[in-house]
């Protein structure tokens, strides 16, 4: 098969071959070296079946055993030594690849028998063969792998690719997690994360998260960095303190503010209205780890707008069914409108959109799971919150708990993950996320719609340990049109089961 090659991986091994010192690849001199290579089939020889002209493939075919290298426009290679090259690569990537990858292969799996469970310590991991076998495990991590996500992409619907992003990021992976957004003008926004040093927290790398806004032919034409804007966040000097404590000898792999949303604004009454601060280009993010949502003005970065970390505590009691001390917000008051006693750990805040009942007010899904630098103050009776605030009033002009359902507050909670949306009809559809439970509910509290995620999978979470989950992320409502017109639908009235009186029914023995 005769291959035009595009990349050509140089290697110690090519060294070797030319000193005459590789006894297990010698190579007759003067030769054309190269063992790697990626490219495009340019022609095919009887008896190829796998492959066919204009075909991307790669693999370590050449160089050696008396074959001209790959350090050439063009190159005759066996086709049972090259491979089809994934979409995901490009020819640089893939020309790096094969003979590396093949020696911490053959290290780790065929002589060191290492498998799945085993902890490896890797020496000189920053060269070919030691960045290889870090890449083994890459991909994974704690969370169900939402830190590790090498390449992102859109697919039609047909299943075909249409567009992808990964190998050129900084780094040769994007590390996209939480969120991403199309923009008006074509380009889309990411969550990612970067390891460095960031100032006020400590000396050595952590886990940074910034958001990098991707032109369609892979350029990054905007990004703003979590650390470099630590100041704006709110986080009072015991909170400070506690950063500096945690992260005293650095941390990776995930974000340290933990940016679980990020949504640009979109048309809002607010700007139209005369608020800059509610420019449609800028971005609402909230961070799961510090407890804050924040508005950061595109054209400057800065934080123009911000609810929490810090709220008022004039309250005493609940209103609801316990009493607190004044030092614990009033997180199961059901008085509205009223101003905004808590949020922590809360998820997916965003304006809600044009057109929608409550256009223009902040929608967020309160975990009241543990979070905050220092610590939120929890109650006993925990459970999760749906709150509809109007951001320039900064009240709760609306709210969702369990208790509006007629049940114990308990009886609703995620103290993870988790979404809220406004629908049309003024439903709002809510995704219990660590329980895999999605529910619309009305604006009185009536349950009209719920649905349990039957498909489990085993997860690994903060330990070794992997369990079997349902959880979902996030649930997005979308209008039957989103979907190619000959999809069948329909809706059909379940009664719900009454399980104070339901009874399976009794069975015949034969």
């Amino acid at each position: 098969m005769l291959v035009r090659i595009a990349a050509s991986g140089v290697n110690p091994l090519d060294l070797k071959i030319r000193a005459g010192r590789a006894e297990h690849a010698r190579q007759p001199l003067p030769a054309i070296l190269g063992i790697d290579l990626a490219g495009v089939v340019d022609e095919v020889g009887p008896g190829v079946t796998a492959f066919r002209r204009g075909d991307e493939v790669y693999g370590m075919a050449t160089g050696i055993g008396g074959h001209q290298g790959s350090l050439a426009e063009l190159a005759a290679v066996d086709a049972a030594l090259l491979a089809r090259k994934p979409a995901a690569i490009g020819m640089r990537e893939a020309a790096a690849l094969p003979l590396v990858f093949i020696t911490a292969w053959e290290g780790l799996v065929d002589r060191a028998r290492v498998a799945a469970g085993m902890k490896v310590l890797v020496h000189g991991g920053a060269g070919g063969v030691g960045h290889i076998a870090v890449q083994l495990e890459n991909g994974k991590s704690p969370y169900g792998d939402i830190f590790a996500n090498h390449t992102i992409g859109e697919l039609d619907w047909e299943g075909k690719t249409v567009w992808e992003w990964g190998s050129q990021a900084p780094g040769g992976v994007a590390r996209q997690n939480h969120d991403r957004d199309h923009l008006p003008n074509g380009d889309t926004i990411i969550v990612a994360t970067q390891d460095r040093v960031v100032a006020g927290v400590g000396a050595y790398p952590i886990a940074d998260q910034k958001l990098e806004e991707i032109a369609p032919s892979g350029t990054i034409v905007w990004s703003w960095s979590v650390g470099d804007h630590l100041d704006q966040f709110g986080i009072p000097p015991e909170g400070r303190e506690l950063l500096r404590k945690i992260y005293a000898k650095g941390g990776k792999g995930m974000g340290f503010l933990t940016i679980n949303d990020m949504q640009p604004l979109g048309r809002n009454k607010w700007f139209e209205g005369g608020d800059a601060r509610f420019n449609p280009d800028n971005i609402m993010i909230d961070s799961r780890e510090a407890s804050f949502v924040a508005i950061i003005e595109k054209k400057t970065g800065n934080i123009v707008w911000r609810l929490g970390p810090d709220y008022r505590t004039e309250h005493s009691t609940t209103g609801g069914t316990a009493s607190v001390s004044s030092d614990l917000r009033p997180v199961l008051s059901s008085e509205v409108p009223r101003p905004v006693d808590q949020t922590s750990g809360q998820h997916d805040a965003h304006i809600i959109p044009e057109g929608l009942p409550g256009a223009g007010n902040l929608l967020v899904f309160d975990n009241e799971g543990s979070s905050g630098f220092p610590p939120t103050h929890l109650s006993v009776l925990q459970g999760s919150r749906v709150l509809e605030i109007d951001p320039i009033k900064k009240e709760i002009v609306w709210q969702y708990s369990a208790e509006a359902s007629d049940r114990p507050i308990w009886s609703f909670f995620s103290s993870f993950i988790s979404s809220a949306r406004r629908l049309p009809n003024g439903n709002t559809l809510i995704d219990e996320g660590m329980n895999g439970r999605m529910f619309q509910v009305t604006p009185k509290g009536e349950i009209v719609w719920e649905y349990v995620n039957p498909y489990f999978g085993r997860q690994t979470l903060a330990s070794d340990r992997k369990i079997l989950t349902n959880w979902v992320y996030r649930a997005q409502p979308i209008p039957y049109t989103w979907v190619p017109a000959d999809t069948p639908h329909g809706e059909i009235a379940v009664d719900p089961i009454d399980i104070a009186t339901f009874r399976v029914p009794t069975q015949k023995v034969p």
